[in-house]
């Protein structure tokens, strides 16, 4: 779900990217933040 490559501009870090099926998770994902928000009135989420 994520990938993991060296930096070309520094090989001491790592650059993480989602691959296609962390992208596939983003529907659930923005549910999961919607269904929270409405829920929890402290969350930093909008309820929109």
């Amino acid at each position: 779900m994520i990938s993991k490559r060296r930096d070309p501009d520094d090989g001491k870090r790592s650059v993480y990217a989602l691959t296609e099926k962390g992208l596939d998770t983003l529907p659930v994902l923005l549910e999961m933040v919607a269904w929270g928000a409405s829920y929890d009135p402290a969350t930093g989420a909008r309820a929109e």
